[in-house]
Formats: C-alpha cells, structure tokens, sequence
C-alpha cells in the first residue's frame, strides 16, 4: 500500500514529501519481491511441490549470478553503475539474480500448455531473446549497467543472445526434470539424476552462454556486428514490425488452435513490463 502510494504520486509528479526517497531500484527490488511471490503462486504446481520449485529458482539465481560473474571478469564487456544497486555479489547485483528465474517461468508458463521437450526450449529461447532486448534497453537508457559496444540503443546482440543461451539452458533442465517426475518412480541413478536435473542448471547454463558467446563471436561474425550501432529511427521501425508481427501471430494463433493466453496467469509478466516501462519514463532517457 505504501509502496504504491509513493509510485502514484511520483507518477503523477506531484510533491514527494515521504520518509523515504523513491529511486529506481527501490522500485525494482520491492517489485522483484512481489513478482517472485507471484510466480511461485502461478508456478508451483507445474513443479509438483514448492521445495521443487524453489530449488529451481535457487538454481537458476545461482547460474545466472555464475555466468555473469564469469562474463564480466572474462570479458570485460559490461558492468553495472556501481553506486546505483543496493547489494553486490562479486560483479553482479543481487537483484538481477532474482530476475532470471522470473523470466524463464514466465515464458516456460506461457508455452508449456501446448509444447513441450525441445520445442518449447527453442521457441522459449527465443521469446527469451526478445524480452532480453526490452529489459537491456530499459536498463541501458537508465544507466543501471552500461556496455562497451552498441547495436541497437546502447545494447549489443550478442549480449542479448547470451542471455537467450543462459534461458535455453535452464528450460532444457526444467522439460528433463519435469518428464522424469511424471514418470513412474524408479530409483536407477539415471531417474534420479533427472529429477534432481536443478542442480544441473548452473553448469550446463554456464557450458551454454560461454560457448554461444565464443562462437558467436569468432565464428559467426559478432565481432564485425558490434561495431554496428544502428540508427535509432530504423530500430523504432523494426521494433514497430516485430510488435505487429507478434500480434497477427498471437490473434491467427487464438482463432485457428487451441492456444489461448490468459491474462490472470500472465499478471507477474505484467507487472514487469509495467515497472520496466515507468522506469524509462520516469528517467528520460537520452534517447530525447
């Protein structure tokens, strides 16, 4: 109640004469509480128990803050505003652990009523790829992190494809553990292994960002990309297109089968893409 009568006032940009000053990452961190809370409520079924799902979640954290780490130290591509972020573990704010495990849920929630298995870890990914590219561009233009090379808006693809690799890696654990707990039990160490796939995520997630990253750059042409910042009058155009094109695809897809989405299941997402879109708003970004 608080929180939202502050949020509703800084909106509106009336006078904020409160005890505590609202900042961007205040915001995020009493969001990623509530949305953490919410997808544990719209997802622990899906998992069989709650000690299942958080795991997952512990797991995905855990990867995330492995891969990031290790990117940062490795390629000294990207860093964080260091007095921006409340607490950091290593290079990596605490937060944006919390944030993986939201967004791969999220997308594995949304496809998993009518796909399964490798599908729905290359379909996921790929939805992942592009809600990557909306959170950078937010975060980028709020100057919450900053990158050494630019694409599209102060974001290079390459980053947005690593985080693409870390969401296939988690989503390809997940479908293992899920098909192995709806199977008959056994106690084989293969069954046992693939119901516990969790504590595999930080290392196979590890294996695929680094390898995606390494490839891409060296053999498929990355390093001459990133050295193309792209007009920001054409990427408005496109993202314009895709939007489009998302939406024919969802409506073809809404009156030919039987995939429906559900705004009361997606309302966690929602309430990001809220946040993420105050936080632009609210800061003005250079892009004026």
């Amino acid at each position: 109640g608080m929180l939202g009568w502050y949020c509703f006032w800084d909106l509106i940009g009336m006078p904020q004469d409160f005890y505590v000053s609202i900042t961007v990452v205040r915001v995020i961190n009493a969001s990623m509480i509530a949305i953490g809370i919410m997808t544990w409520y719209w997802n622990k079924e899906l998992y069989g128990s709650s000690t299942i799902f958080w795991l997952n979640y512990f797991a995905i954290g855990v990867g995330g803050w492995v891969c990031e780490n290790s990117a940062i130290e490795w390629y000294d591509y990207y860093h964080y505003s260091p007095d921006t972020w409340t607490l950091y573990l290593g290079h990596m704010p605490i937060e944006v652990c919390i944030i993986w495990p939201q967004v791969i849920f999220g997308v594995r929630r949304l496809l998993r009523t009518r796909i399964s298995g490798l599908k729905l870890v290359l379909i996921g990914s790929v939805e992942i790829f592009f809600q990557a590219l909306f959170i950078e561009i937010c975060n980028v233009q709020a100057g919450l992190w900053s990158w050494s090379q630019s694409n599209i808006f102060g974001v290079p693809i390459i980053g947005v494809l690593g985080w693409a690799a870390f969401g296939g890696a988690a989503l390809f654990c997940l479908e293992v553990q899920e098909s192995a707990l709806q199977k008959p039990w056994k106690n084989d160490i293969v069954s046992v292994f693939k119901r516990h796939m969790w504590v595999m995520i930080p290392v196979l997630s590890m294996v695929s960002v680094h390898a995606t990253l390494i490839v891409s750059w060296k053999y498929l042409g990355f390093d001459w990309l990133s050295a193309i910042d792209f007009d920001p009058a054409n990427c408005v155009v496109g993202a314009f297109a895709l939007v489009s094109l998302a939406m024919i695809s969802f409506t073809y897809l809404h009156f030919t089968t039987q995939f429906r989405i559900r705004p009361s299941e997606e309302i966690p997402r929602l309430v990001a893409a809220s946040v993420l879109m105050w936080e632009l708003l609210h800061l003005r970004p250079s892009l004026e």
